[in-house]
């Protein structure tokens, strides 16, 4: 029987979370330039961590959802900053009654709007 202690099993998450970290700093790197985003890779890496330390305030726990909250803050709001984002995007963000799919859908949303 396999038994794997606190330790490993804290070690193996931390693996997984710098391995998550750095394909989306390779998504991002090639991503954000096309949408006028220039961030050095220290800095955006800065961003990345934010983001996987405040996504799961909003509900978003998975990959796919942190990267697209990482994203869409570093093209649509200047990245993870001392400031509040707007309160249009705060009421997305922590609306409890819609799931992850309806606040990626309303947060793009919000973001073609501003562009238009």
């Amino acid at each position: 029987m396999l038994v794997i202690r606190d330790a490993q099993r804290e070690e193996l998450r931390l693996a997984a979370v710098r391995r998550f970290e750095n394909r989306l700093l390779a998504h991002l790197q090639v991503v954000l330039p096309g949408q006028g985003v220039s961030m050095d890779a220290f800095t955006l890496r800065e961003q990345i961590q934010r983001g996987l330390d405040e996504g799961p305030r909003y509900g978003f726990r998975t990959e796919r959802d942190l990267a697209f909250l990482v994203e869409f803050f570093c093209v649509h709001l200047g990245g993870f900053t001392a400031f509040l984002p707007p309160k249009p995007v705060r009421k997305i963000l922590y609306a409890a009654d819609s799931s992850n799919d309806q606040k990626r859908e309303a947060l793009a949303h919000w973001a073609a709007a501003r562009v238009d």
